[in-house]
């Protein structure tokens, strides 16, 4: 489809793609490849989305981490995995990562073991604690503030 390397008709609609919603470099290479663009004739128009500021892996992760964390209520983990998925880079994963209140991040870990514990019909201990710890294991959090979020119930 694409016979010049900055196609305006490809990079019209990747502008607007990328104008929608953040995107991360690989959704813009799947998106490209959609569209039918090869090879050598990606990079030149992701190279130009990064410089006109259509496309940030910085920017994209920051708002991954926040709404994941803050909608989703993911753990560090499960957004770590996810990042690390889609082909951010470690140092803009953990610079994304420090956004996280830790004060914020323990509430809410708080929050969903007691609401989980007030689901469970089972009066057995030890099968309510599986059952919270592994519900927040699946979230994404990690295994010792489980357990000290456990021990808080």
């Amino acid at each position: 489809m694409s016979s010049s390397p900055l196609d305006q008709k490809v990079l019209s609609k990747l502008m607007r793609y990328c104008a929608y919603k953040e995107r991360c470099s690989a959704e813009v290479k799947t998106k490209l490849a959609s569209l039918g663009v090869q090879g050598v004739n990606k990079e030149p128009i992701i190279s130009y989305l990064k410089t006109h500021q259509y496309l940030d892996d910085q920017r994209y992760a920051s708002a991954f981490v926040t709404g994941k964390f803050r909608i989703n209520k993911w753990g560090r983990l499960k957004i770590k995995m996810a990042l690390v998925g889609k082909g951010i880079e470690q140092a803009k994963i953990d610079k994304a990562m420090n956004q996280i209140d830790e004060r914020e991040y323990t509430n809410l870990i708080n929050q969903l073991a007691w609401s989980k514990k007030r689901a469970i019909t089972s009066s057995d201990k030890l099968t309510v604690r599986v059952k919270i710890s592994r519900f927040l294991a699946s979230r994404g959090f990690e295994t010792a503030l489980i357990i000290k979020a456990i021990e808080n119930l």
